[in-house]
């Protein structure tokens, strides 16, 4: 029996880019474990922050648009 006819799957069943593919070629190509960028973290000084900042005087704020 046709898959998409069983009335007790939850997902259908078509043709996609991955139907050619068997489950090993699909495991090495899109479930790899290793990351696709290297992560490098970075210890920071936190012992001089402040406890607030107005994003207006850095620049970072810019003035309401007309949205119309």
């Amino acid at each position: 029996m046709n898959h998409n006819q069983q009335n007790d799957k939850t997902f259908e069943m078509g043709i996609n880019q991955f139907m050619d593919l068997t489950t090993e070629e699909f495991k090495t190509l899109y479930l790899t474990t290793q990351p696709k960028t290297s992560y490098n973290p970075v210890s920071l000084n936190d012992s001089n922050l402040t406890t607030e900042v107005d994003w207006r005087n850095k620049g970072a704020v810019t003035p309401v648009k007309n949205q119309g």
